[in-house]
């Protein structure tokens, strides 16, 4: 080659050497410079997530209102940060596509969905467009942001609604399922114009508790896991909030419209459906077992006993009365060793009678198997916090006034509270199996026939005190069994033909325990959470 070619090729490289460093400085910095609008976009989404999270929790609260109310909520939360606020055109604005399949937008703000149950809430944030500094370069002008946050109704206890009614006329110790006869029991020895006590309801559609809708026909395939696990689902009174004095029937509704407030009663003489939601079943939705198998939850309580061949809660009302009772505005005959010895368990002398007890009470307690006397101690206290005279039914005579209080009690009984799960305080009496809500209907015992349509006044808590289960003859069941008096037997059946409970008066629980809508309340038997 000549020298002076040589030359020129070494020019021509140091040229293309030069376009090639250019042309990479020109990548490099455009490509720094679109990284700064993705670390821009990322830090939007960002704070779109913790927008989209904080109006999820704060709206879901107002669930138990109106899907109007949650929308509202949303739309306040969403905007808080804002200079501008989001208007109702742009909370209507989001891709209805990205919905979960389980979940139905607000007809005019879809960027709030429910499930049907409405135990769960959507938010997302109207998508918005950010404008670009480099990436303009390369034809984006805009990138778009947004987020989407889900909060769930979380009850960690056990205070959820079962499907029995209570009549508008009940007491404080009821007999909430009967079969046609033959339970050996005044309270349970019969039915009320054929009506036995279960409330037809339906499968709204819950993840959690393994449930899909289910709302056709007379729903007794559905009471028993209704009984084991609760409701799915959130109701409401007769007269308030979403549906006023509109009767809007569970099964009828299938989550839409939400939260009703009324229900179709059951009939039929069927032990073998209250016995497998009570004791008997295994394997439900939400994978749990029979309601009273539902045990371990609290480390003090006392062990489980056989019962029907099944291991069930043994666990006694009495042990949820603190130790520090005294000075309350309480009953002395709620005080704790009304029903334990000084060791914290039942004395054994005089066959388990207290030595605390008033002679007269003792002397009358004795006449009695040692099950009832337990029964009979728990009615003398409710009957006592209500202000009233106990005399047994009549059975006692005189009647024993009440001491402690003047007139009705105020201050809680059961407010016992050691027990911790998780990020949730709960007072020990939510995690017991046997504590529960029962709908308080508008018509009264005699009115109840057939298959009836109520309203539901109130949700009472109630205690499951007694089951009569196995075989029932007018002489006798099988197993008459009440916890914390070392029950046990070897007979096996899947079957229970009544069931007592005490209804707790106002005032007796802590906290907003016996509030009249309480299985609903945030705070007390509901707890909010992030899904996804």
């Amino acid at each position: 080659m000549r020298p002076h070619s040589a030359g020129r090729a070494r020019r021509r490289e140091r040229g293309v050497v030069i376009y090639l460093v250019l042309a990479t400085m020109m990548v490099t910095i455009a490509m720094a410079a679109f990284a700064t609008d993705i670390a821009m976009l990322y830090n939007e989404r960002r704070n779109d997530q913790s927008l989209a999270d904080v109006a999820a929790l704060g709206a879901i609260q107002d669930t138990i209102v109106s899907d109007d109310a949650v929308a509202t909520s949303a739309q306040t939360l969403l905007s808080g940060p804002r200079e501008t606020p989001f208007s109702a055109a742009e909370l209507d604005s989001c891709d209805v596509a990205e919905i979960p399949a389980d979940f139905t937008p607000h007809p005019t703000a879809n960027c709030v969905s429910f499930n049907a149950g409405r135990t769960a809430v959507r938010v997302a944030v109207p998508t918005r467009s950010l404008g670009t500094s480099f990436a303009g370069v390369f034809g984006i002008a805009d990138l778009e942001h947004s987020a989407s946050a889900i909060a769930g109704l979380d009850n960690p206890g056990l205070g959820n609604v079962l499907p029995f009614g209570l009549a508008a006329d009940a007491g404080t110790f009821e007999c909430v399922k009967v079969g046609a006869g033959n339970v050996p029991d005044p309270m349970c020895s019969g039915a009320s114009s054929g009506n036995f006590g279960f409330l037809n309801f339906g499968f709204h559609g819950d993840v959690d508790a393994g449930t899909t809708p289910d709302c056709v026909g007379n729903g007794r395939n559905r009471v028993p896991v209704n009984i084991a696990q609760g409701i799915d689902h959130l109701l409401s009174l007769y007269g308030e909030d979403p549906h006023g004095f509109t009767a809007v029937g569970d099964s009828d509704t299938c989550g839409s419209p939400p939260r009703p407030n009324a229900a179709t009663t059951l009939t039929g003489n069927t032990p073998q459906i209250l016995g497998e939601g009570i004791m008997a079943g295994t394997g439900f939705p939400d994978g749990g077992d029979a309601r009273l198998q539902r045990t371990g939850r609290l480390s003090w309580a006392l062990p489980d006993t056989s019962v029907l061949g099944r291991d069930l809660d043994d666990t006694p009302l009495w042990e949820f009365i603190p130790s520090d009772l005294w000075g309350h505005d309480v009953p002395v005959s709620c005080y704790r060793n009304q029903f334990v010895g000084e060791t914290g368990g039942m004395d054994t002398e005089n066959d388990g009678i207290m030595s605390a007890l008033p002679d007269p009470i003792e002397a009358h307690l004795t006449t009695v198997p040692r099950a009832t006397r337990m029964t009979k101690l728990l009615n003398r206290c409710i009957t006592h916090y209500s202000g009233l005279d106990w005399d047994d039914g009549g059975a006692l005579s005189p009647a024993e006034s009440p001491s402690g209080c003047s007139g009705t009690c105020s201050d809680p009984v059961f407010s016992r509270n050691t027990a911790t799960r998780g990020a949730y305080d709960l007072w020990d009496l939510q995690y017991s199996p046997r504590f529960a809500y029962i709908p308080r209907l508008n018509l009264t015992a005699s009115q109840l026939g057939g298959t009836t349509g109520v309203v539901f006044v109130e949700f009472e808590a109630v205690w499951i005190q007694r089951v009569y289960g196995g075989n029932c003859s007018n002489s006798g069941c099988e197993t008459v069994f009440d916890p914390g008096v070392y029950y046990s037997d070897s007979v096996a059946s899947d079957k229970v033909n009544a069931m007592t409970t005490f209804i707790f008066p106002t005032g007796m629980l802590p906290g907003e325990l016996d509030d009249p809508n309480a299985p609903n309340l945030v705070g007390v038997n509901q707890f909010v959470g992030l899904l996804r």
